[in-house]
């Protein structure tokens, strides 16, 4: 204990929660303790005088081969993910591929992942949750990760047929440049970079020939308006042909605070506004089976309810909320609620 007070009173550590991070062999050279260091091992010298209090990995150095052993692994783990929750920096399991680099810096584990894992936050959380999670998908991909061709068309691949379970056709309806600027953000950043902004010339790599590049040019309707998908191509035919005064939003007029919910300080842009008092959302990406299995579809069915609360209740507006089913059958579902509002005001 006298050689704790020591360290104190020359302010090598303010209180005892400083050991792991701030105690070297060069602190016993210094104290002339190398032999006491030598015959203990820093992390048993203090195991000794305060048991259990931290684990082996938060001294500076482990003992040799020691993270060659799968329980100090896993026992590793255990103790991380308890202090991500207890630490406020991750909600549920899913919030890992959030976490950057600092992460192992802030928790005094940048040796481990340096020499064990390559330095990739990837492989670490691979070894203890095997195909859980694509590359791509973590905050930090490896260096020069998407200057390789293949990294590029592997990784558009899994998004569209592991995570988005889109088969070809569903492909060629849903994804836009603006799908991905909306939903997938790293996405449309890898295609500024690598190819000017067109998909097309991205998705040909990954299937060769199957598709044409007027597949993915520009959505536009017969009265000019640019839409996000084909799906809300197909609606707005039908508003324009039914309505006269039909004003549609895209993703890039999201920037228009039309209305403001003040209970939740959110902004929202309808898709559309029909007469200047329907507003109409289309919730195409509303898939309640994907609800707590991927964090973007998670939080778009969250917002979504929330839009859908606050739009119900305002009182100078009729709301119609539009979904992938209510396109079936030549539309009947969006015909149906459509007659619904006008038998309702009529």
């Amino acid at each position: 204990m006298y050689f704790i007070e020591l360290l104190i009173k020359d302010n090598i550590i303010n209180n005892i929660d400083d050991i792991p991070k701030t105690i070297r062999q060069s602190i016993f050279k210094k104290y002339k303790l190398t032999t006491l260091q030598s015959r203990f091992g820093v992390y048993n010298l203090f195991n000794i005088l305060y048991p259990n209090k931290w684990c082996e990995w938060e001294f500076c150095r482990v003992k040799n081969n020691f993270w060659n052993d799968k329980d100090n692994l896993l026992n590793l783990h255990n103790w991380l993910i308890n202090k991500l929750y207890s630490d406020n920096i991750i909600n549920s399991i899913e919030d890992i591929v959030y976490l950057d680099n600092n992460i192992f810096k802030n928790y005094n584990l940048s040796g481990l992942l340096m020499g064990k894992f390559d330095d990739s936050p990837f492989k670490f959380w691979n070894y203890f949750y095997p195909n859980r999670w694509f590359e791509w998908e973590f905050k930090n991909t490896p260096k020069n990760y998407w200057n390789n061709k293949n990294n590029r068309i592997k990784s558009l691949k899994q998004l569209f047929e592991n995570k988005l379970n889109l088969d070809f056709d569903s492909i060629k309806n849903t994804i836009s440049y603006s799908f991905l600027v909306k939903y997938y953000h790293k996405f449309s950043l890898i295609c500024d970079q690598y190819y000017k902004s067109n998909i097309y010339k991205w998705i040909n790599e990954c299937y060769p020939n199957k598709f044409k590049p007027e597949d993915f040019k520009q959505i536009i309707s017969s009265d000019g308006e640019k839409l996000d998908s084909i799906d809300e191509k197909i609606i707005h035919e039908l508003f324009i042909n039914q309505f006269d005064n039909v004003k549609y939003y895209n993703s890039n007029t999201s920037s228009i605070n039309k209305w403001h919910n003040e209970l939740e300080d959110e902004n929202y842009v309808a898709d559309w506004l029909i007469n200047d008092n329907i507003i109409v959302e289309y919730f195409g990406w509303y898939n309640m089976s994907s609800y707590n299995k991927n964090k973007i579809f998670t939080e778009y069915i969250n917002k979504a309810n929330r839009k859908i609360k606050y739009f119900n209740n305002l009182s100078d507006y009729y709301f119609i909320d539009l979904y992938p089913k209510d396109l079936r059958n030549n539309l009947i579902g969006v015909k149906n609620k459509i007659n619904k509002f006008i038998s309702k005001v009529s």
